[in-house]
């Protein structure tokens, strides 16, 4: 019979998932602030491998910006 996570180990594990996706969204934001061409090109690499910019209705200007943002965070 599987042990179930005690609510202690729970918390810190939910703990340790936002701490790394609020510093990915951190790092990345001061990425696009800092290097903005670089980081438009990274995505635009990164949307290649889902095929997204074979979609003409779905520019980068329209999503591009969404990746690193507040919203984005709160997934």
């Amino acid at each position: 019979m599987p042990s179930a996570t005690s609510p202690p180990r729970l918390l810190l594990q939910k703990a340790l998932i936002l701490l790394h996706v609020t510093a990915s969204v951190v790092v990345g934001k001061t990425l696009m602030v800092l290097f903005p061409n670089a980081m438009k090109r990274h995505i635009l690499k990164q949307g290649e491998k889902s095929r997204m910019n074979q979609n003409p209705k779905f520019s980068y200007e329209n999503w591009g910006p969404t990746f690193f943002s507040f919203q984005y965070l709160l997934f």
